[in-house]
Parts: structure tokens; C-alpha cells; sequence
């Protein structure tokens, strides 16, 4: 299993916010608090591949900043287009830190 990467403090990402991070040569993850709580998914649209952490959060919703198009954090479910989804990524909080497993 691969080691967790620290992303950053979870202080860094307050709630109702959310940002994007580099995690690998060709992976991008975003990392968003809905209500103390965070998730993290893949931080490009399956539709024009446009950065969702442009985008912005609405509750669990991240809408894409190009064409609108929205998914479920919690889940990385597509709502605008139920066919099309987002990969989710495990969150670990551990001493402030925010780690995700890729």
C-alpha cells in the first residue's frame, strides 16, 4: 500500500473552501471542507479537463469553472452528468496535517 503524502495543514483549508494540490507527475487532487469535514477527488473535469479547484463549492457540490458542470465531493458522483464521475481519494487527518493515500 502506498505511503499517505502530506498535502497541507488542515487549517490551510477552512470550511467551505477548497484547493488543489499536485500529488504525482500526471495527478491532481482537491481537497475541500464541507463543514469540518474533508474530502478529496480528482481536481479535473471529465468533460474539458478544466481545474474544478477554479470552480466553486457549494455545500458538497463542486461546479466546474468552464461549463458548469457539477460533482459530489463526498461521493465524486457526477449531478450535471451522472455518467461521468470524479476518482475520490482517501483524506487522513492526523496531527493537523492533512495526508491523502494515492
Amino acid at each position: 500500500m502506498n505511503e499517505p503524502i502530506v498535502l497541507c495543514s488542515a487549517s490551510d483549508i477552512p470550511p467551505g473552501s477548497m484547493k488543489g494540490f499536485n500529488i504525482g507527475a500526471q495527478e491532481e487532487v482537491l481537497v475541500a471542507n464541507v463543514d469540518g469535514v474533508f474530502y478529496a477527488v480528482g481536481n479535473v473535469c471529465p468533460h474539458r479537463a478544466a481545474g474544478l479547484a477554479q470552480g466553486k463549492l457549494h455545500g458538497p457540490e463542486v461546479t466546474c469553472p468552464w461549463h458548469e458542470w457539477k460533482f459530489d465531493v463526498r461521493t465524486g458522483e457526477g449531478i450535471t452528468n451522472p455518467h461521468s464521475s470524479i476518482k475520490r481519494y482517501e483524506i487522513i487527518l492526523e496531527d493537523e496535517k492533512l495526508l491523502i493515500r494515492a
